[in-house]
């Protein structure tokens, strides 16, 4: 039986609106991440998919969010009741995150070597000559050219590509459990895009570490994923293995991502009517039902709850 290395517990997250008000931005989420695995987490922008990669390292803004309910267990340690120092031993250690934007990711004022060095130093008690060892071997595991001379360069003398591959050295220096890759194709030509998709496919691998990518390209789903999640408006509605998602995807809003996905066999592009609900302005019932073409009247009075069947899950009336 597979090991668990990350499981999310009912978990709601709350952010203040104003003195009075707080509206809920992820709300009942429970899914479990197995060791060696890869979980793709997918949905419009809005959806809560980044929110929900933050609040797994603590990194919401401070004073307007607030875990409401819920638990966040790393191999079974709560990281809801961790301080902010004990959560800095976590960061970078056990769990690594690569940003969606390089460029705004890293220093531009601060050369790379310093950077991974000075990050690396934060977990491991070693001298600043064997940071910079391990740093210049891990941007060459990531197929950087020129590391020895790369690593005293600004992030502004770097190519897209090459930034990327700095953030993903950086996110695996201390050898962490689980690297959560936000959007790390996002803004790169697709030749580099298949090298970084490839590079975390041999991480995985060589590793044994599991990887959570945020993405919305369902392409790069059905070539790194074991599993998908489908989050909409704050919650998952789906939630199955890669191919079987594939294959029968049960939710209208899953559905409409597959259609949504560019195709060489059609010029036609299907597009879901609508834009994702403000959390303050919430629709009553199914939070999808004012968009989706198979609405019932129950879905407009009513929330589904999560269905299961066969390690299947689904978020909908047809099916409960």
């Amino acid at each position: 039986m597979a090991e668990t290395i990350l499981q999310v517990e009912d978990l709601e997250i709350e952010f203040t609106v104003s003195k009075h008000r707080s509206v809920s931005v992820v709300q009942g989420l429970s899914f479990i991440m197995e060791k060696g695995s890869t979980l793709a987490v997918v949905g419009e922008s809005g959806c809560g998919k980044s929110i929900t990669a933050k609040a797994i390292l603590q990194l919401l803004p401070a004073g307007i969010s607030r875990f409401a309910k819920g638990r966040i267990l790393l191999d079974g340690l709560d990281l809801t009741g961790l301080s902010a120092r004990e959560m800095r031993g976590i960061r970078g250690r056990r769990i690594s995150m690569i940003f969606q934007e390089p460029m705004t990711s890293l220093n531009p004022v601060q050369r790379i070597g310093r950077q991974m060095i000075e990050a690396l130093l934060a977990h491991r008690k070693i001298s600043g000559s064997r940071a910079k060892e391990i740093a210049i071997d891990m941007l060459k595991k990531t197929g950087l050219p020129d590391p020895e001379n790369r690593i005293r360069e600004y992030p502004h003398e770097l190519s897209g590509g090459m930034r990327q591959r700095v953030m993903i050295a950086m996110a695996l220096l201390a050898s962490p459990e689980l690297l959560i890759a936000d959007e790390p194709t996002t803004a790169l030509d697709v030749t580099i895009q298949a090298q970084i998709l490839k590079l975390l496919g041999d991480i995985k691998q060589s590793m044994n570490t599991s990887i959570m990518l945020i993405t919305h390209d369902m392409g790069v789903v059905a070539e790194m994923a074991d599993s998908v999640m489908v989050m909409y408006a704050g919650k998952i509605v789906e939630h199955a293995p890669v191919k079987e998602l594939f294959h029968g995807p049960l939710h209208p809003y899953t559905e409409g991502l597959l259609k949504s996905t560019p195709r060489l066999d059609t010029e036609e592009l299907h597009a879901i009517e609508g834009t994702v609900p403000s959390p303050s302005n919430m629709p009553k019932g199914c939070h999808f039902s004012t968009r989706c073409n198979r609405c019932m009247e129950r879905c407009r009075k009513e929330e589904p709850p999560l269905y299961t069947n066969n390690g299947h899950r689904v978020s909908c009336w047809l099916y409960v």
